[in-house]
């Protein structure tokens, strides 16, 4: 308990825990509850502010620790060679053609095609990792980013992937009878079949899919 002054008519040495003062009957201790209420709410405020910046500024190092840590994980790659495989096979297909070259079929002509296919593509790759390479020699940190970006791109594509088989095993139709995915289409020639059999008893009329489950059209 302290003595105030009250807020209302200036009345000096009123108790602050009063209901009421003497002289003007302002409600005292309310009026000092609502303020201590205000001060603890806003005292609460401050800690959330506070403890969401904290998160803030912690989901900021981790993501900055991840990066470093993948930055990190990546080295400098070895002196890139064209690949084998495809010097090898490429060759092959080109001798092969060669060696048939008097015959000026097709065949021949399409052994070489391959052969170069196979070389250009084999030089594609070699290129590339020539690119790289270099990138990494002069600006190392530029071909971590790069490469970052390059695994990130790849793993969005599997996501996407992913979700595109999973949208569209969600779309199979299914029987709404028995919710089977065993069914099949019926064809126009069937319907007009089975019209010309039984006439308009047919069950296929302006139906077009049929389960093989168990047997419902719809």
């Amino acid at each position: 308990m302290a003595l105030i002054i009250c807020p209302e008519c200036g009345k000096e040495n009123v108790s602050d825990s009063a209901p009421t003062c003497p002289k003007c009957g302002f409600a005292i201790r309310e009026h000092f509850e609502n303020i201590e209420k205000i001060r603890i709410a806003n005292d609460q405020e401050i800690q959330k502010r506070k403890q969401t910046e904290e998160k803030r500024l912690k989901d900021i190092e981790n993501v900055k620790q991840q990066e470093r840590r993948r930055m990190a994980s990546i080295t400098i790659p070895e002196k890139p060679r064209f690949p084998k495989a495809a010097f090898i096979t490429g060759n092959i297909f080109l001798i092969m053609g060669g060696y048939l070259l008097y015959d000026s079929s097709f065949f021949t002509l399409l052994l070489i095609i391959i052969g170069l296919v196979i070389l250009r593509y084999g030089y594609s790759l070699y290129s590339k990792k020539q690119s790289e390479y270099k990138l990494a020699l002069s600006n190392f940190e530029e071909y971590q980013k790069q490469k970052i970006k390059e695994q990130d791109e790849a793993e969005a594509q599997l996501k996407q992937n992913a979700k595109n088989r999973m949208e569209a095993a969600n779309n199979v139709p299914k029987c709404p009878y028995c919710h089977s995915i065993n069914i099949k289409f019926i064809s126009m020639i069937n319907r007009l079949i089975s019209v010309g059999m039984v006439g308009i008893a047919s069950s296929k009329i302006g139906k077009t899919m049929e389960c093989r489950n168990c047997g419902y059209k719809w």
